[in-house]
């Protein structure tokens, strides 16, 4: 073959140094991230790594922060990024830790028109739980919802969400961020970053 033409046409083109494809491929794991389970075993906490953080509530009194992971690419891509922030910790809150949302915008097609079902069911979901669900049919919440259960409904936050005992976890999980906030709060500086 010619170069340039049929096999040698994209050799080493798209490949790792180990010729491996590249792509999106999976995940940080969050340990990648560097996040470690905390004292009480149902949040991943890390020390502040990303810069900026939009205060929830009235910036005055608020020690929580709501942070990007993709912080650094948003620019990139001409998205403006959280202003700085003042965490002392941050929370890992993604479909890899029990807090993060279990209803994603689809998974071969992301669909934005699906963002204002996803964030229903999810605020539905945390209701479920809080009023003390023992169980809670995610499957049945997402088609309530308009949302399919094969699509829009994250595989690795069931897996996380499973391992920690369904809504009795979530519910550990939410009371372990209490503490931390109220900590935070209590030596009045600093903030949480989700």
């Amino acid at each position: 073959y010619a170069k340039g033409y049929g096999k040698g046409k994209d050799k080493g083109k798209g490949k790792d140094e180990k010729g491996k494809a590249k792509g999106k491929g999976r995940p940080k794991n969050p340990t990648e991230l560097n996040f470690e389970l905390s004292d009480g075993g149902k949040l991943w906490v890390r020390r502040p790594l990303l810069k900026g953080g939009a205060p929830v509530g009235d910036a005055a009194w608020s020690c929580l922060e709501v942070g990007n992971l993709d912080e650094k690419k948003l620019g990139g891509k001409g998205k403006e990024r959280p202003p700085l922030g003042d965490a002392t910790v941050e929370v890992l809150v993604n479909r890899q830790s029990v807090l993060g949302n279990p209803f994603n915008l689809g998974k071969k097609v992301k669909l934005e028109s699906q963002r204002d079902p996803v964030i229903k069911a999810y605020s539905e979901f945390l209701e479920v739980v809080m009023a003390g669900a023992d169980q809670v049919d995610i499957f049945a919440l997402a088609r309530r919802h308009g949302l399919s259960p094969v699509e829009n409904c994250g595989k690795d936050w069931r897996e996380t969400y499973d391992d920690l005992q369904g809504p009795h976890g979530v519910r550990e999980a939410i009371d372990e961020l209490r503490s931390l906030l109220a900590e935070t709060r209590a030596r009045r500086r600093g903030a949480v970053r989700l």
